[in-house]
This record gives structure tokens, C-alpha cells and sequence, in this order.
């Protein structure tokens, strides 16, 4: 019996081990939150159709628990078996990172380029304010306003001497006629001046139309996930699964809600939760496998 199972993959020895306690394959799903597909393809060993290997590691372990096999034993075959899928990772991984550099290059390129054109425009504008001479307006203006002080300051000498020429020709002055009742403009009338009555004002503002914008409604749950390392997970929106992703390190993703989430993480210590603004944390070990409730 040691011999066989040395020899036989992770796959074969956990079905050994759940059919030798009799454990039907969905009561494993059930304890291990994993859907009975991804089951079979651990006990098939069918690596193509399975996350990459720390998820599948997680689920190993989980499995192993579940039926009350050897942990460590599963876990020793598992590594013995996986290693074209583990160099399929590593060889992949750099490719995704590439990408996302390349796609923050570009980024930081474009926010550059625009703050250059930004300076250009307010050092232009800048320039031609000091450049631009005083309209000559304002010249007219100015020497208009310097005559008007000089007319107003010489004022008060002819003032002074014209007792003394109204008194030579008063005789002679002509005496002015009497000014029409055209010339005398008309009174204001007190109607036109009078304030309109406070009614008014009441009634305008009551027959005013009501504001039409809305404020939107604050009862959505939204839930925030960034990742730190390679991590599975599936999540699940008011009982609908709404994603099943592979997240890379620095990816983030946002989910809302009314009622609540369901989560599956195949790497707990390698994510972050956020719940509507308030931190959450890791929701577990590195490695582990969780499936919780928010709230």
C-alpha cells in the first residue's frame, strides 16, 4: 500500500480517500465551498482546466481536510505532479506584468504631455498680458479726466471776480424769460416708484417650480477588492454570481449590492477587502482557502 500511493498522483489518492469513507463528492463541495466541477478536476488531475498551483494547492488541502485524509501526504504529491503547470505560471506571470507597466507608461506619458501644454498655454498668456500696450482709450480717458481736475480748480477765480461784472451791466442784463411747461419735466408718479407688496413675492416663490435633481439613494453595498498576490476568487452579488477571476498583484476590483456578498478565495492572505469606504483586511492565511459573508 505505501508503494501504491508514492506512486499515485494527488488526484487518484484524494477520490481513494473520499471513496473509502464513503463521502459522496458534493458533501465535499458543501465543506470546502468548491463547486463539484473544480472537485472532479483536481480527482482527474486535469491542471489545463484548474487555476494556477497556489490556488490549487489551496484547494488540495481544503479537500484533503474534508475527508480526512493526510494533509501533508496530498500536498507532497500534488508538488510532485504540478510541475509543467507551476513553469506554465511562472513563464506566464511576467507577460501580465509587462502589460500592465507598459499600460501605466503610456498613462504617466499622457498626464506629462498635458501638464507640458497646460504651462505652455499660461506662459503665453502671461506673455502677451505683458507685451500688450495701454489702449488708447484709456490714453483719452486719462487726459479727459486731468483736463476735467484743471477746469474744476480754476473755477472758483472766475467765481470771484463776478460780483463785480454783474454789477457793471446790471442794466443792461436782459431779464430771462420764464421757462415753459414744456421744459419742466414731468413728476414721477408714486405708483411707478412704490415697492411691489411682500403678497407678490410670496406668491412667486410658491408658484416657483421645485428643484427636479434627486439625491441618489445611499442603501448599495459597495465592496472593494485588491489584490497583493496571485489570488482566485469568485464572487457572488444578491445571490447571483456576478465574477470568477484570477487576480494579479496591484489589480483591484469593485462589486455593489443591495443585500449582501459570498465570497471563494483561494489565497485569503492575498487580498484586501474594502466594505463601503471601512477597511476589512485580509480574510485569512496566506494559501488558505475562505468562503465568507458580507456583511
Amino acid at each position: 500500500m505505501m508503494t501504491t500511493e508514492k506512486t499515485t498522483g494527488f488526484g487518484l489518492f484524494l477520490r481513494n480517500q473520499r471513496r473509502a469513507r464513503d463521502i459522496p463528492i458534493e458533501t465535499v463541495s458543501q465543506k470546502t465551498k468548491i463547486r463539484v466541477e473544480v472537485l472532479q478536476y483536481i480527482e482527474n488531475e486535469d491542471l489545463a482546466r484548474l487555476p494556477s498551483s497556489t490556488f490549487v494547492k489551496g484547494f488540495v488541502r481544503a479537500y484533503a481536510e474534508a475527508v480526512g485524509a493526510d494533509v501533508q501526504e496530498a500536498l507532497r504529491l500534488f508538488e510532485a505532479s504540478c510541475v509543467a503547470h507551476v513553469a506554465c505560471d511562472m513563464i506566464g506571470a511576467p507577460e501580465k506584468k509587462r502589460s500592465s507597466f507598459w499600460r501605466s507608461f503610456v498613462l504617466i506619458c499622457l498626464v506629462l504631455a498635458l501638464l507640458a501644454l497646460i504651462s505652455i498655454s499660461i506662459a503665453r498668456h502671461m506673455a502677451d498680458r505683458q507685451a500688450s500696450p495701454t489702449p488708447p482709450e484709456a490714453k483719452d480717458a486719462k487726459k479727459s479726466s486731468s483736463t476735467g481736475m484743471q477746469t474744476e480748480t480754476a473755477a472758483p477765480a472766475s467765481t470771484t471776480e463776478a460780483p463785480a461784472s454783474m454789477t457793471q451791466g446790471a442794466a443792461a442784463a436782459p431779464t430771462p424769460p420764464p421757462a415753459s411747461s414744456e421744459d419742466i419735466p414731468p413728476a414721477a408718479s408714486p405708483a411707478a416708484e412704490a415697492p411691489a407688496p411682500p403678497e407678490a413675492d410670496a406668491n412667486a416663490t410658491a408658484n416657483a417650480p421645485e428643484n427636479p435633481i434627486q439625491t441618489p439613494p445611499q442603501d448599495k453595498l459597495v465592496l472593494q477588492i485588491e489584490a497583493v498576490e496571485l489570488t482566485w476568487l469568485r464572487v457572488t452579488s444578491d445571490g447571483r454570481v456576478v465574477k470568477e477571476v484570477t487576480l494579479n498583484p496591484e489589480e483591484r476590483m469593485t462589486f455593489e449590492a443591495e443585500k449582501g456578498f459570498e465570497l471563494i478565495i483561494g489565497n485569503a492572505g492575498g487580498v484586501q477587502l474594502t466594505l463601503n469606504g471601512r477597511p476589512l483586511g485580509y480574510p485569512g492565511k496566506r494559501g488558505k482557502v475562505v468562503s465568507l459573508k458580507l456583511p
